[in-house]
């Protein structure tokens, strides 16, 4: 590990402010999954099958959310509040084209499916 990133593990885990520190949720919880609404659920669907049909730089990614809540009449940050639900378990969090592109794949496609 480089002493830079070292150094930025350090701040990050001893003194980033709480808005800032996030974790992938391993395991959907049912709670969140009823808190989504058919929208939320129909909109999670449609990205799930988007992202395994083509990929997406995270600047497209971010774009092709804005327009896939718009086509399924659901306002943009609802359908970002339920990407971060079922990601990290929380209502917002960083910006989703870049933090999607960052995981794996196949994972976020399989939570998608899993909580739509």
């Amino acid at each position: 590990m480089t002493l830079r990133l070292g150094r930025a593990r350090n701040w990050a885990t001893k003194y980033a402010p709480e808005r800032l520190r996030f974790k992938i949720v391993e395991k959907l919880p049912p709670e969140i999954k009823q808190k989504l609404t058919q929208k939320q659920r129909k909109g999670l669907k449609q990205l799930a099958m988007d992202l395994s049909k083509r990929e997406y730089d995270p600047v497209g990614l971010h774009n092709h959310i804005y327009k896939l809540a718009g086509e399924i009449g659901l306002k943009p940050p609802e359908l970002f509040k339920a990407i971060y639900l079922v990601l990290i378990g929380r209502e917002s969090g960083p910006r989703a084209g870049n933090f999607i592109s960052a995981i794996d794949k196949e994972f976020v496609i399989e939570r998608f499916k899993e909580a739509s």
